[in-house]
């Protein structure tokens, strides 16, 4: 899948390795670390994210089983070439979505602002899984923490943070360990040990949401809120097709491809 996504967005003139910055497709032990949390917690469906970047972990979680449910938050400031219209992070979420239809959307904007409006207004719409792979600041990782317990499942999910080798990213991290907000319950260099696999710098938690939906939100603030789906995207709840969308372009021939490859569970990413 990482291959068929490269391929791509390489017909849209975005080169992988050369206009995109650090992804997770670039560490295959994330990906595993991602698809066996999905695998061995077959009750929780659905991950939230913090930075969607070029779909590499949104694609992972959707492979490792047939029920899953991504919710992306991205800046999806990034264009790559200069002057080519569309974010790749647009043209990256065409692609998944069309790989796995009706079980993605990526929502476009600052996530200090659209994850509580998100949160508002899919009530009662909530997260199992949640990953925190946003900015690297301090204040920017602890806000990213706080707004992403609006989406959380009461009564059991998984939290993860990625970066921690950044200073602030730790700090934030520490932050809520410290406030109670967040228990830190096992790294995923743990859980792979036996497979001979080291991811050190992703925390798997049991977290308990203290913070609740009726405690306010930003969305006094929001301008727009984008959110897109398949080969389209949603302006203010109101689809339109993705422009410049040509057939030399579509995802449509890889799906194909794809789906001669067997079912979910079996696709490699």
């Amino acid at each position: 899948l990482t291959k068929l996504l490269s391929d791509y967005l390489l017909c849209w003139g975005i080169d992988l390795t050369r206009y995109i910055e650090g992804h997770s497709g670039q560490y295959p032990e994330k990906i595993k670390a991602f698809q066996r949390l999905v695998q061995e917690n077959q009750s929780m469906s659905t991950v939230c994210e913090i930075g969607f970047n070029a779909g590499h972990s949104a694609l992972a979680f959707l492979a490792a089983g047939p029920r899953t449910q991504v919710v992306s938050f991205d800046l999806g400031t990034n264009r790559a070439p200069k002057g080519s219209g569309q974010t790749y992070a647009a043209r990256a979420q065409d692609f998944v979505s069309s790989v796995f239809p009706g079980r993605s959307i990526l929502v476009v904007g600052n996530a200090s602002y659209t994850v509580p409006t998100f949160a508002e207004f899919s009530h009662p719409f909530r997260c199992d899984f949640i990953l925190v792979d946003g900015g690297h600041s301090y204040e920017q990782a602890v806000d990213d923490l706080q707004n992403m317990k609006l989406l959380a499942q009461s009564g059991g999910n998984i939290v993860m943070i990625d970066d921690l080798e950044y200073g602030g990213v730790k700090k934030a991290w520490e932050t809520h360990i410290q406030l109670g907000t967040l228990t830190e319950h096992t790294t995923l260099d743990q859980i792979f040990q036996s497979s001979g696999c080291h991811v050190t710098d992703l925390i798997v938690t049991e977290h308990s949401p203290l913070r609740t939906q009726e405690e306010g939100t930003h969305s006094k603030d929001i301008v727009r809120l984008d959110i897109f789906v398949g080969v389209g995207w949603m302006r203010n709840n109101v689809f339109a097709p993705s422009p410049n969308k040509t057939q030399r372009c579509l995802a449509q021939p890889l799906v194909q491809t794809i789906l001669g490859l067997g079912s979910y569970n079996s696709i490699a990413v």
